[in-house]
C-alpha cells in the first residue's frame, strides 16, 4: 500500500521521493538540528506550524514550496501551496462557515468574508497545518 493511501496521509502525494520528512513540534532547536546534520542538497520536508518558515532559514534549507492544509493535515479540505493566486483562489472558492455553528455563525461569517477580501490572511492566520518542502544547503 502506498503511503498516502489514507486520507491522512493524502498530503504527502506533495512529498518529493526520497525527502526526509521531519515532524517540527515542539521546540525548534531539535528540528534544527535534526536538518543541520542532513548532508547537503537532500530534499527535506518540515511538517509544522506557521514558524516553519524561520525555522527553515535557520536550518539552512532552500524553499522550494510552502503548503497550508486546511483544517489540518490529519483531515484536509484542501491543501493550498502559499502563492497568491492559490490562495485567492482558496479563499474565494473552498473557506466557508463550517456546517454546525450556530452560536457564533455570524462571527465566523464575518470572518471568511474578511478572508475572501484580503487573501492572504490565509498564510498568516494560525490555522491549519503547515508543510515546507526545501532542499539543504
Amino acid at each position: 500500500m502506498p503511503a498516502y493511501s489514507r486520507p491522512d496521509r493524502r498530503w504527502r502525494l506533495l512529498v518529493p521521493p526520497g525527502a526526509v520528512v521531519i515532524m517540527a513540534a515542539g521546540s525548534a532547536w531539535p528540528t534544527i538540528k535534526r536538518v543541520r546534520a542532513l548532508p547537503a542538497h537532500t530534499d527535506v520536508v518540515l511538517v509544522g506550524g506557521r514558524q516553519l518558515r524561520a525555522l527553515a532559514l535557520l536550518a539552512g534549507l532552500h524553499i522550494a514550496a510552502e503548503y497550508i492544509a486546511l483544517p489540518s493535515l490529519g483531515h484536509p479540505v484542501a491543501i493550498i501551496q502559499r502563492k497568491r493566486q492559490a490562495l485567492r483562489f482558496a479563499a474565494r472558492h473552498v473557506i466557508t462557515v463550517p456546517p454546525g455553528i450556530t452560536r457564533l455563525h455570524l462571527a465566523v461569517w464575518y470572518a471568511v468574508r474578511l478572508v475572501r477580501a484580503v487573501p492572504r490572511l490565509l498564510a498568516w492566520l494560525p490555522a491549519g497545518d503547515r508543510m515546507l518542502v526545501g532542499t539543504r544547503s
